[in-house]
């Protein structure tokens, strides 16, 4: 509880400041403490802050950080909301924001194939938009962005379609807000484009147990956001209209307790910090 008290010290600090050093401190004391069970916390501390403009350039300078010094095993479980993040953020972030971006992506990448099934969890990169960069900018933040894709690709060409859609189920039941949302444009996106595919695990007197997990999934993210998420409602609704009508004596979808989603993305202080303490 000592270490959690400092902590929580020198994040008030680092807001108060705009300081990334005192955000290094944070993060690198933590790590080489080996306190894993304090990295929720801190990413829950970071995400809260790359939605303020003021914050934005320290958390991700320290979130660059945090990444590239913090062992794999205990980096795995954050890979889809730090990728999340980053996509969902990245139409206002500055040049210089971008890059640093770029860069926790890269340290993320480096590993290769000892990511195994979480390289999935990497949110998709291709939708990016250029639109917002200086013409003086936009060759290196291509380049930049090809090779992550490049790095991207050959890790993530062994799954087959129903693999796909059960990673994202699993993104979609995700706890973090921002994760369920990028997850649930990408199964859109999935859906539209293989329409057959959703068709034939609903073909025969019994459905594949996917339908009945992709059901559960999209009603369930509805029941867990609150009113103030109504773009993961209308995705998650259209999700439904596009997978069509589910007999429910067709198909088996299990009754179990949902997970703490917040739905505010961490811009309300004090639900954010109820989260944390959830985590």
């Amino acid at each position: 509880m000592d270490l959690f008290k400092v902590c929580v010290g020198k994040f008030r600090r680092a807001k108060k400041s705009k300081s990334c050093m005192d955000w290094v401190t944070l993060s690198t004391s933590l790590t080489e403490s080996g306190v894993s069970s304090y990295s929720p916390l801190i990413m829950a501390s970071l995400q809260a802050s790359l939605v303020i403009p003021v914050l934005r350039s320290a958390t991700l300078q320290t979130w660059d950080i945090f990444v590239s010094v913090t062992p794999l095993n205990d980096l795995m479980p954050f890979i889809a909301q730090i990728s999340a993040a980053i996509v969902t953020m990245w139409p206002q972030l500055t040049v210089d924001q971008i890059h640093v971006s770029i860069s926790i992506l890269k340290h993320i990448l480096q590993y290769g194939e000892k990511l195994g099934h979480y390289a999935f969890d990497i949110a998709d990169l291709s939708g990016l938009s250029f639109s917002h960069v200086p013409p003086p900018d936009f060759l290196p933040v291509r380049t930049g962005l090809r090779e992550l894709m490049h790095a991207l690709a050959p890790l993530r060409t062994s799954l087959t379609w129903n693999e796909k859609l059960k990673n994202l189920i699993s993104r979609i039941n995700s706890e973090s807000e921002i994760v369920i949302r990028k997850s649930l444009k990408e199964f859109s996106n999935l859906l539209k484009k293989n329409p057959e595919k959703m068709k034939m695990l609903m073909a025969g007197n019994t459905f594949h147990p996917l339908v009945g997990n992709v059901v559960k999934a999209l009603i369930g993210v509805t029941a867990r956001c609150n009113d103030t998420s109504d773009e993961i409602k209308n995705i998650a609704f259209e999700c439904l209209g596009t997978v069509g009508a589910v007999d429910p004596d067709r198909c088996e979808i299990s009754d179990e307790k949902s997970k703490m989603v917040l739905a505010s993305n961490f811009s309300d202080h004090n639900k954010s910090i109820n989260f944390a303490l959830h985590l």
